[in-house]
């Protein structure tokens, strides 16, 4: 497990990295209306992609265990092809609905099958648990977009340009991954295949549409109230939080599923559940030392990354918008996992209508009367509700399995790590750029020396061990 997540959380950090510099220089080349339409489209195109196409991504990775007796690809590609002939008629519907020009909705449904057809070969590289595979795929994308953005950006293309590169970085990496996503033997269409498909994953689409809806709703009120400037300064925010936090929890959670499950199909119950405790452990261990960190270097973080028209927004609604993060985490990389193994893809559904509903009450309520503060608070409120509401949930699928001591361990180690960081900050008389550069090495050292001292994730014992190893070699 931990060599696993550990390969995805080398991939995923280059990836975050890169898309924590796309935010920096694109928030100083693009104005905030520029940005809006980035912001916009990529939301609609999440939003298509988790309704026309997450239903096979999510069949897949649940019943794909690696053999040729469950290879679903030639069944998938098939499916993939049929749905992008409707491609026209899901543009019309898609600026319809979310009242935007119909080249918008268009360009949406491009990037909508972009980035499921690499996700589709990203999810078979982690059934086989070909992590190697996986973390290049991942690098190629995130250089690729980042380079091409930069050229379209610089050549005057604005926010479409940004968009642009971003489509071909998807695409170049699709291509390059294919030959070892599609090599042989491969077992063509199958009507029992695409029943299976249908029928698990279905649900889960309906399920994942609530969540992309809820994703995309406080950009869209945002943008109702505020205009496509302030939807653009809130989206740069929210996204600045995203690849800090979201991407170190997704590294995580691509290794919980595919083991759990292979180890449910072969009878190993209490192999899966440690599994799943040392899974919770770990998502924690990482996630919220980020959220507590990140929402105390708001301010420093902001002056120095985003631009002049961004910045305040960032100080005022990055504290906030880290904690939604946190819960969000938990609830898609873990409590999810609860519904995939029990194979009960109607209680997701239930928790995103649940969800999606709040989030909607909470939105028109506190938006037009706080703004962007308004919608960041209305999505911490909304991202507890959804955690809570899954966790109860999880009861009528797999239980989750976690040590209330292993939860203790993180957050008093948090606790030290916050400390420290808040002190760093009080005290520090340089610039915005020392300042975080101080701060943050010191929170990293104080939750370093903490885990250690508490033993988190075994680490003490794991130090003891190599350090008695390394005594007998020299003896």
């Amino acid at each position: 497990m931990l060599r696993q997540a550990s390969t995805y959380l080398a991939a995923h950090m280059v990836s975050a990295i890169l898309g924590f510099l796309s935010i920096v220089v694109f928030t100083h080349l693009l104005t905030p209306d520029q940005y809006g339409l980035y912001v916009v489209i990529m939301g609609l195109a999440g939003v298509i992609s988790a309704i026309a196409f997450s239903w096979i991504r999510l069949s897949v990775v649940r019943f794909n265990h690696g053999g040729p007796e469950t290879d679903m690809r030639g069944t998938a590609l098939i499916c993939y092809l049929g749905l992008l002939l409707l491609a026209p008629v899901t543009a019309g519907i898609a600026s319809l609905l979310a009242n935007v020009p119909f080249w918008q909705g268009a360009f949406a449904v491009l990037v909508a099958f972009l980035l499921a057809f690499f996700e589709f070969g990203q999810d078979i590289f982690r059934v086989r648990q070909e992590a190697g595979s996986y973390a290049r795929a991942v690098i190629l994308r995130s250089v690729a977009s980042f380079a091409l953005s930069m050229v379209f950006v610089l050549a005057g293309y604005g926010g479409e340009g940004f968009l642009v590169g971003i489509c071909l970085g998807y695409a170049l990496a699709a291509l390059v991954s294919a030959p070892s996503v599609w090599r042989g033997p491969r077992r063509g269409f199958d009507h029992a295949i695409l029943r299976n498909l249908v029928q698990f994953g279905v649900p889960m689409t309906i399920s994942g549409g609530a969540f992309a809806l809820h994703a995309l709703l406080d950009r869209l009120i945002i943008l109702a109230y505020l205009g496509e400037a302030g939807a653009g300064t809130y989206g740069a925010v929210a996204d600045l939080v995203r690849q800090i936090i979201l991407f170190p929890s997704i590294a995580i959670g691509s290794a919980i599923i595919p083991v759990a499950a292979r180890l449910l199909a072969n009878d190993e119950p209490l192999a899966a559940r440690h599994h799943l405790e040392r899974s919770a452990e770990l998502l924690l261990a990482v996630v919220l030392p980020a959220v507590v960190g990140l929402a105390l270097v708001a301010r420093p973080l902001s002056q120095l990354m985003l631009g002049a028209e961004f910045r305040e927004a960032g100080e005022t609604v990055m504290p906030i918008l880290a904690f939604s993060w946190l819960f969000q985490a938990i609830t898609q990389q873990y409590v999810h996992a609860s519904f995939h193994l029990g194979r009960k893809p109607s209680l997701m559904l239930y928790q995103g209508l649940a969800m999606l509903a709040i989030n909607l009450g909470a939105m028109f309520l506190l938006v037009p009367a706080y703004g962007l503060v308004g919608a960041a608070w209305a999505l911490v409120f909304t991202e507890f509700c959804g955690m809570v509401l899954g966790y109860v949930l999880s009861f009528r699928a797999q239980p989750l399995a976690f040590r209330l001591t292993d939860i203790g361990k993180v957050t008093l180690a948090t606790a030290i790590m916050a400390g420290s960081t808040f002190a760093v900050l009080t005290m520090s008389p340089f610039g915005p750029a020392l300042s975080l550069l101080i701060a943050v090495s010191a929170g990293i050292a104080a939750y370093g020396l903490a885990a250690i001292l508490l033993d988190v994730l075994s680490l003490r014992a794991t130090a003891w061990s190599m350090l008695a190893r390394l005594r007998a070699r020299l003896a």
